[in-house]
Formats: C-alpha cells, sequence, structure tokens
C-alpha cells in the first residue's frame, strides 16, 4: 500500500485543481480513476495496477497517438514519468480489454506475461516504434501495427539534457515533438534547444503558443511576436501582433497546418 498511497499523491499534486482523483473497485480490481473537468465529469484515463505494470485506458481513439502534434504521446509520457517510468506501450484495445489475444481478466498476469501473449497475437515480436516515421509520414493516418513499444528517446532526451545541463531551471513544457523545451528560472521564461543545449532566443521571454502540441510555435518577447518550427528554426521576423492558425480537415481528424498568418 505504500508504493500505491505514493502513487497517489503524485498524481495529486502533479493535476492538482484539473482533475478529480478516485479509487474504486471493478471486477475485485483496484482501479485508479483520473476525472478531467469537474463539472462535466468527463473520463479522461482509468489506471489499473496489475501484477508489476500499470495498464491505462484512456478516452481517445488508438490512433490519435500517433497523430503528427503527438499531444497525445507526450501526455502519456508525462503519466509514466509520474509512475516512474519512462516508456510506454501503446496498444489498441485489441490487446488490452477487448482482446481475444492477452487476458487481462487474469489479475496476476505480469508484463512479460502480457508481452508474451501480445507478440503471439501479433504473429511476431513486438515491434519498437521510431518517432520519425510517424512525423515523416505523408498521409492523414499513420498505419500502425496493433502494439508498439515506445522508448520514448526523444522525450528522456530532453529531460536528461535539461536535468543534467540545465538543473537550475524547472520544464515548464516539453513540447510534444522536436527538441526545443520551455524552461522557467526566477518566474522568467526560457526557450532552449537540448540538441545544441543553446537558448533558441537570448534572454528570457513573454509567452510562447504552440499549435497543437508544438509542431509549430511562436514566441512572444518585449511585445512582438515570431513563428518557429519544431525543430526551433526561426520562420519569421519578430514583429508585433499574435499569430492564427487555419486548420483544414478533410475526411479524417488529423489536423493539416494550412496556413498561420499574423493577426
Amino acid at each position: 500500500m505504500k508504493y500505491i498511497n505514493e502513487t497517489l499523491d503524485s498524481l495529486n499534486g502533479h493535476y492538482s485543481g484539473q482533475y478529480r482523483f478516485d479509487q474504486y473497485e471493478f471486477d475485485d480490481m483496484q482501479t485508479y480513476q483520473i476525472i478531467e473537468n469537474e463539472e462535466e465529469d468527463d473520463l479522461f484515463m482509468d489506471l489499473q495496477l496489475y501484477n508489476g505494470f500499470w495498464h491505462v485506458e484512456m478516452g481517445f481513439h488508438y490512433c490519435q497517438y500517433f497523430f503528427k502534434t503527438l499531444w497525445l504521446r507526450k501526455k502519456l509520457y508525462e503519466l509514466a514519468r509520474l509512475l516512474g517510468e519512462s516508456e510506454i506501450w501503446p496498444c489498441s484495445e485489441y490487446y488490452a480489454w477487448n482482446s481475444a489475444a492477452v487476458n487481462l481478466d487474469d489479475e496476476l498476469i505480469d508484463f512479460e506475461m502480457w508481452k508474451q501473449q501480445a507478440a503471439k497475437g501479433l504473429g511476431k515480436p513486438i515491434p519498437t516504434l521510431d518517432i520519425e516515421d510517424v512525423l515523416n509520414c505523408k498521409y492523414y493516418f499513420y498505419d500502425a501495427e496493433e502494439v508498439y513499444f515506445d522508448p520514448c528517446l526523444d522525450y528522456n532526451e530532453k529531460v536528461k539534457v535539461c536535468e543534467s545541463s540545465f538543473s537550475e531551471y524547472k520544464i515548464k513544457n516539453l513540447l510534444s515533438c522536436g527538441p526545443c523545451v520551455l524552461l522557467e528560472k526566477d518566474n522568467r521564461l526560457f526557450l532552449l534547444n537540448t540538441k545544441n543545449k543553446k537558448f533558441v532566443i537570448e534572454g528570457s521571454i513573454d509567452e510562447l503558443v504552440d499549435f497543437y502540441g508544438g509542431y509549430r510555435f511562436y514566441v512572444v518577447k518585449d511585445g512582438k511576436s515570431a513563428l518557429f518550427d519544431r525543430f526551433g528554426n526561426q520562420l519569421s521576423e519578430f514583429d508585433v501582433g499574435t499569430f492564427k492558425m487555419d486548420i483544414e480537415r478533410g475526411s479524417s481528424p488529423c489536423y493539416v497546418f494550412k496556413n498561420i498568418t499574423v493577426r
């Protein structure tokens, strides 16, 4: 119970004011539930603690994990870090609660058993996700396998650089894709490129506004704004005003950056 109580404290501390945290029994299993939006009571995710691993069910489609903005992936990575982990094993419902391949009804199932059952269901070893394949995909939907091992190398590297070389700063926004991280120190904001370990802009900034996870973002400094891509490359000069993005949606819910204009 000590581990569970510590985990509950960690989650409650992180989601305080934005989420409500509940605990209940489901099929004789202890389930820990995070509820988003207190008034609407919308389900954000369920967490179930099995024998040595956490199983998380979310109110999103599996395909959304692979949207190029990677907002859902970052949200799950932040949760994994709170649970003391640094990797994710995303899977569709057919390898979780709605599965003929794996047996999550068995509360004694451990992580190695789940991996073995999932690999057997796939008919091959569980593949490792290369997130650059997702970002470079030219289609609306990434042609994803039903199960992956996501080592989150990009996020882990960003955290490692921040903690080892910029420990006096606090990570304010990891940004979903690309090497940039928004840091905070003495109530001031700084934009760091963790790849070259240099600040993208000299000195502090006023604000960073990301478009759906950081695939594009603009920075406000001294009342003027400039647009950047996910690699930290500056796409416009600093000018008075902010940026507005028009979104084009086709037959899929994947967002396409149609045009971004200053206003």
